[in-house]
């Protein structure tokens, strides 16, 4: 069977990307230099030059890169927050509004922690 094409551009840049997080985590950004991120990387400074323009560029698409993975997890606080809503007008006598704080309240946490969990970190526990 033929192996799916794999767009290397989208590879090399994930490489850098993620060579940047752990300089920036190490040294700070001011600190980091783009030799720094090519020595983490295992790559040459001109190739990562071929993919960004300059540092503020990489934290740039690290940003862009942060959005995309934590948009769904945030559609989903957001639909749990209006489901839970809804169930508060549909169904008022079931809680008593201290229960409803309560269980709001530790809704919203978990799916917190799902957002802000570390890598490796099982998503359900």
């Amino acid at each position: 069977m033929a192996q799916p094409q794999i767009d290397s551009s989208l590879d090399r840049r994930t490489q850098i990307l993620d060579a940047a997080l752990v300089c920036f985590a190490k040294r700070g950004f001011h600190q980091a230099s783009m030799h720094d991120i090519s020595a983490e990387a295992g790559i040459s400074v001109g190739l990562i030059y071929r993919y960004f323009e300059n540092k503020e560029a990489v934290i740039s698409a690290m940003a862009d890169r942060h959005k995309k993975e934590i948009g769904e997890v945030a559609e989903l606080i957001f639909a749990v927050s209006r489901g839970m809503l809804m169930r508060d007008v549909l169904q008022p006598q079931e809680m008593t509004a201290a229960e409803r704080r309560t269980r709001q309240l530790e809704v919203t946490r978990r799916l917190w922690g799902l957002l802000f969990r570390r890598e490796g970190e099982p998503a359900y526990a």
